[in-house]
């Protein structure tokens, strides 16, 4: 074995500091003298608050299976020569590109510097440093590790910001998602603890105290919760101190920074402001807090644009919503009909594979289905016997009628609207109306709406009609199948009819 000469030097004991998370790092080596020495030097060795636990592996094998099994190792002490002459090259190839673990720091250790060039190494191999066990004091050590640990806490850092930035971003584009609000307040949050440059394992926002506390006028309620603070969800629940600085910085309309305590202040609306409260962080300086009082600037501007398009694509649901139910009013005697269409559009929807956001679309789109119904005369909409042929020809018209209403727009909510007004009497076989399309010219959302459609009026009375019962209906989707109806969408809906008859039993008339 090649010596190191860690006792050359005097070995300074440090007192341990006992810590709930450990650095990991792997000592990779086929000579057990060279893992007794390595853990003799560095068991008082702390860095951060936290101190090391060593995983032992003596071949390329063994030490591929302990960095699979552990994702979170800060750093590798890797000889070169194992149970081959090239383990420790293949080892860092692989690292790299097999595992594609960037984050890792590879120090490679070798007794044979001439099987192993450290130029030709260092340019051919993705490793970080290059060490010869001769040279290794234990100081050199300890730098060597000290230096490690270091650049991996800091690519923790930068991977823990991009994460964040990620779910800002989600967030903006997620607009159908009720939790939209909720996932970038998430976002902010990730970010800020990089900022705060916490140690690695404390990045993961559930390791931490944290606190997103939303105020609307004199209400308190709490957006997310971690750490000490996991599972409060109500405002009076935490602690008159943590309560007392949420409520000084909004008073004060500033971010507050208390010792080990950081709360940033983001001012929404008039009567509305996100308090992100974070404890348990090494000590800022001036400089960081500067950092973080722009970046809780940038925050609110991007907060406040989020919840303005979440208010007008609020609005723009509810005016969707009203108007389908003003003209199913009109000639329907149905008050629960376009809320069963919704419901049972959406629940096909997923069935069928549809994302959540496609599916959410089209429950909100589909009770405008019959809004073209609004330029049919009344003798026509509310004739109580068979149309005649005349009449019918007239009553059509109410799928091009709705299309022009809801067509030419920019928002993509009110386009599928006009497809579904559009095509929701078209058939599979092509004998629907108003175009005569056939198959999958038909869009998804028009096939969806024109199955529901037909069930919701055939299990609910009309004027014209009783309604069916469940055997009859469900013949009758059979039958269709192939000819009027998508045999696909056919198939999924008789196979879970039930949950469409249980939104019936919901929704059903008094």
């Amino acid at each position: 074995m090649a010596n190191m000469n860690f006792f050359k030097e005097e070995n300074k004991k440090i007192e341990k500091i006992r810590s709930k998370h450990k650095w990991k790092i792997i000592i990779a080596d086929d000579e057990q003298d060279v893992h007794t020495l390595t853990k003799t030097v560095l068991k008082d060795f702390e860095y951060k608050g936290k101190n090391i636990e060593f995983i032992s592996t003596y071949s390329e094998a063994e030490t591929i299976s302990a960095l699979k099994e552990n994702n979170d190792v800060a750093m590798i002490l890797l000889d070169v020569v194992m149970d081959s002459d090239n383990a420790g090259l293949n080892i860092a190839k692989r690292i790299r590109e097999e595992l594609k673990n960037n984050l890792i720091q590879i120090v490679l250790r070798t007794g044979q510097p001439g099987s192993a060039p450290e130029t030709d190494v260092v340019i051919n191999y993705a490793i970080n440093d290059y060490k010869e066990k001769t040279e290794l004091t234990a100081k050199k050590l300890i730098t060597t590790i000290v230096t490690a640990l270091r650049s991996y806490k800091t690519l923790k850092s930068l991977e823990a910001s991009k994460r964040g930035l990620k779910q800002i971003i989600d967030a903006s584009e997620n607009l159908f998602e009720d939790s939209s609000s909720k996932l970038f307040n998430q976002g902010v949050l990730t970010q800020i603890i990089s900022l705060l440059k916490l140690n690695h394992d404390a990045i993961l926002v559930e390791h931490i105290n944290s606190l997103t506390v939303e105020k609307n006028h004199e209400e308190y309620s709490i957006i997310n919760s971690a750490g000490e603070f996991g599972g409060i969800d109500k405002f009076e629940l935490l602690d008159d101190d943590v309560k007392d600085l949420i409520i000084e910085s909004i008073k004060s309309k500033k971010s507050i920074f208390r010792d080990n305590i950081c709360i940033g202040y983001l001012e929404l609306e008039k009567h509305r402001s996100n308090i992100i409260y974070i404890s348990s962080y090494e000590r800022l300086k001036q400089i960081d807090k500067n950092l973080i009082e722009v970046f809780f600037k940038h925050a609110t501007i991007s907060l406040n644009n989020l919840k303005l398009n979440e208010d007008l694509f609020t609005t723009q649901k509810i005016l969707i919503e009203v108007l389908g139910e003003v003209v199913e009013k009109r000639y329907i005697d149905d008050p629960n009909h376009i809320k069963r269409v919704a419901e049972m559009s959406y629940i096909l929807a997923k069935q069928l594979g549809l994302d959540e956001e496609k599916a959410k679309t089209l429950k909100i789109v589909s009770p405008m289905h019959d809004v073209g119904k609004i330029g049919i005369s009344d003798a026509i909409l509310l004739k109580p016997g068979k149309l005649t042929p005349e009449e019918f020809e007239i009553m059509k018209e109410h799928s091009t009628i709705g299309y022009n209403i809801l067509k030419d727009t920019k928002k993509e909510t009110l386009n599928i609207a006009a497809l579904v007004a559009y095509e929701h009497h078209e058939k599979w076989d092509g004998t629907g109306y108003p175009r005569g399309i056939r198959g999958e010219k038909i869009s998804i959302y028009g096939r969806i709406t024109g199955l529901i459609d037909v069930f919701d009026a055939l299990a609910n009375k009309r004027c014209y009609k009783d309604a069916w019962d469940k055997d009859e209906i469900k013949n009758y989707i059979l039958d269709s199948s192939g000819t009027q109806f998508d045999p696909k969408i056919a198939e999924i809906f008789i196979k879970n009819i039930k949950d469409f008859f249980e939104v019936q039993e919901k929704y059903k008339n008094d």
